[in-house]
């Protein structure tokens, strides 16, 4: 089961409007017409963008999921050939980083309230800095 399907049967009004993109009503809203973007990219990234405004974390948590039930820990292969970085437009690039960022921004205040990051939630903050680290590297090629 792909990370998206984790998802998509918990919207409702979803509605496709392309290969691996969704249009749906956030759940964090009373929404009448579709404001929810969704795009799958590389077959485990999800970004989700909120037209009215609403976090991420907020649409995740009205349909009772958080960040890492879609984005479980990948163990890279070191013999797996080094794949390129996906071209993103800037209406793609920016909910990306402000998804990575607000998984570092959660993970810095766990740690200021004295909590230990559990080994999967650490391994999706070092996915979140790699993520952002390609976003830079993606922006400065520009």
């Amino acid at each position: 089961m792909s990370q998206i399907d984790k998802l998509l049967p918990r919207l409702s009004g979803v509605k496709s409007t392309g290969h691996g993109k969704w249009l749906a009503r956030c759940p964090s809203h009373k929404d009448k017409s579709p404001s929810l973007a969704l795009k799958e990219i590389d077959g485990d990234r999800i970004l989700i963008n909120c037209f009215a405004g609403c976090p991420t974390e907020s649409v995740l948590s009205a349909v009772g999921l958080t960040f890492s039930d879609l984005f479980p820990v990948r163990i890279p292969d070191p013999r797996a050939p080094k794949s390129k970085a996906p071209k993103l437009n800037t209406y793609e690039l920016f909910p990306l980083l402000v998804q990575e960022s607000t998984i570092l921004a959660l993970a810095c205040f766990d740690l200021l309230q004295g909590k230990i990051l559990k080994p999967h939630d650490l391994q999706r903050v070092m996915q979140a800095h790699s993520t952002v680290m390609e976003l830079h590297c993606e922006v400065s090629k520009k």
